[in-house]
This record gives structure tokens, C-alpha cells and sequence, in this order.
């Protein structure tokens, strides 16, 4: 009788010790996962840098083959065939008819812990002694503006392709799309909750 007690008692304890190293684990795996989707914050703005988040983006560099150009350099145009630009108080606007005064972009795109290339860029005014990147305000839900020295989330836009021919959309860090207001003729904006029309833009490669 004292035997199978004792054996019994060994086999609660065993098991009680088992589901307390499981547990550690689980505790472990939930601390590195909340580690992973940590962010630093960046200086410049308070936003989240997107090299430290659970995207692990590492990498930046100039590379617009996503579009199947080898300039680097990209022109954008609205659904309504506008063309997209940035003033000097850095607002972006798709307003130029015929293309005059339509201005290229620059595209970098990130890399992952790998090195391998992703499908997400920066868009940059293209001066290389003045670089400037797009950013959308708190990672989406507001304006768009060319006024950032450096990418971090906020400058980071995931590249969607849509039906028809170079047609593409851009999805920013928090979900939301890029939009050409009216389609066309007004303000850029980074709101919108999917792709439409007006969230719809043809990227064609730079001279």
C-alpha cells in the first residue's frame, strides 16, 4: 500500500513539475514574441522604427524593380490620370495635368533579417544631398507629407498590385491605403481603409 502511494505521490509531482516547465516556456515564447513587437521609437518623431519591429526590416536600399524599372526613380499618376507630385510645404499632391511640373520619386526598398527583398518601400523626393521621405502621419489615417530625413514606419508602404497594366496600390504601416483625392486634382492622403479608384495609382518607370 505504502508503494503505490509513493508511486502515485511520484507521478503528481512529476506531472505538476512538467506543467511548470511548460509554462516557463510559454512564458519564455511570450516574453521574445513581446520583445519582437517592441519597438524603439524614433527620435525625430516619437513613431515606431520599423527595423525593430515583428516585420524585422533591416535593410534600405535603392531598388525600384517591383515596377520593373532600373532607374530607381518612378513616375505616380492618379486613377484619372493626374500626375503626382510634393510642394515646398512638403504636402503631397496628384494635380499636374499632362505631366508638367510632375516630379520623380525615388524608391528604396527594405530587406528582411535575411537580406531578402521585400515588398515594401519608401518613396523619396530623389535630391541625394536633401533626401526626404514620404511619411504617413501615424502610420496612416491622415496626410501624407515629403518631409522625413529618414524611414521608419511611417515611411514604409507595402506594395499591392492591382488588375491593369502597371496599376498599383500602397499600403501603409497601420493598414490604411495612399489616395488621390477626387481621383485626381487635389491632395494625397493615406486613409483609406482599401483599395478603390482613387487608391488606385499607374507607376510608370523614370527617364
Amino acid at each position: 500500500m505504502q508503494n503505490f502511494v509513493s508511486s502515485g505521490l511520484r507521478k503528481v509531482v512529476a506531472r505538476v513539475l512538467s506543467n511548470r516547465v511548460r509554462a516557463a516556456v510559454l512564458l519564455v515564447a511570450a516574453g521574445s514574441q513581446a520583445i519582437a513587437c517592441g519597438s524603439a521609437v524614433d527620435a525625430e518623431s516619437g513613431e515606431a522604427d520599423v527595423a525593430s519591429t515583428s516585420e524585422a526590416l533591416v535593410g534600405i536600399y535603392p531598388d525600384s524593380t517591383l515596377f520593373g524599372c532600373a532607374s530607381n526613380k518612378i513616375r505616380l499618376e492618379s486613377y484619372y490620370g493626374y500626375g503626382c507630385s510634393w510642394y515646398s510645404n512638403a504636402e503631397m499632391w496628384c494635380a499636374n495635368i499632362n505631366h508638367i511640373g510632375q516630379t520623380n520619386f525615388g524608391v528604396e526598398r527594405w530587406t528582411d533579417v535575411n537580406g531578402v527583398w521585400t515588398d515594401k518601400i519608401a518613396l523619396t523626393n530623389g535630391i541625394d544631398n536633401d533626401k526626404r521621405y514620404a511619411s504617413a502621419v501615424n502610420g496612416g489615417g491622415g496626410g501624407i507629407y515629403m518631409n522625413r530625413s529618414a524611414p521608419g514606419a511611417w515611411e514604409t508602404f507595402q506594395v499591392i498590385q492591382l488588375s491593369g497594366y502597371r496599376r498599383y496600390a500602397f499600403k501603409t504601416s497601420n493598414g490604411s491605403y495612399l489616395t488621390a483625392e477626387q481621383g485626381g486634382g487635389s491632395v494625397m492622403n493615406a486613409n483609406r481603409p482599401g483599395p478603390g479608384a482613387w487608391e488606385t495609382f499607374f507607376v510608370g518607370c523614370a527617364p
